[in-house]
């Protein structure tokens, strides 16, 4: 079976309708259908609620949260296996820590990256990438 990875990225484009969340949306549908496994690291899921927070208040990002809780998607704690290739994918690559914990998912899953944040393109060759809005 196919998995996927959803950076902070991915998730903000699915919650704000913005373009490339027909990508996310098919994979969800996927994922729903057991044809793919879709995850994230609580980390980046931690982005999505802080720029929520920031933007709306901290109700919109536990509303978010708690919706977030209802769709298939399999929130990964950052072990040590998962931590261990984020701290790799930074020591190497001039990335976010953030983008680093999606990464390093990918990697001890596997899987590719979903996202449209640009600074992927530094890890395109040791992550696939999935493109969002491009």
């Amino acid at each position: 079976m196919k998995s996927s990875v959803l950076d902070s990225h991915a998730i903000l484009v699915y919650l704000n309708a913005e373009p490339g969340d027909e990508i996310v949306l098919g994979l969800l549908e996927e994922a729903k259908r057991g044809e793919r496994g879709l995850y994230c690291c609580w980390v980046n899921l931690a982005e999505v609620l802080y720029i929520t927070g920031r933007r709306h208040g901290r109700e919109k990002a536990y509303q978010i949260l708690q919706m977030l809780e209802q769709i298939p998607v399999a929130f990964l704690s950052a072990d040590q296996q998962i931590s261990w290739r984020a701290a790799e994918v930074k020591r190497d690559h001039k990335v976010s820590l953030g983008d680093a914990f999606a990464a390093g998912t990918a990697i001890s899953l596997g899987a590719e990256v979903v996202t449209g944040d640009p600074e992927f393109a530094r890890l395109e060759g040791l992550v696939s990438v999935v493109w969002l809005g491009r």
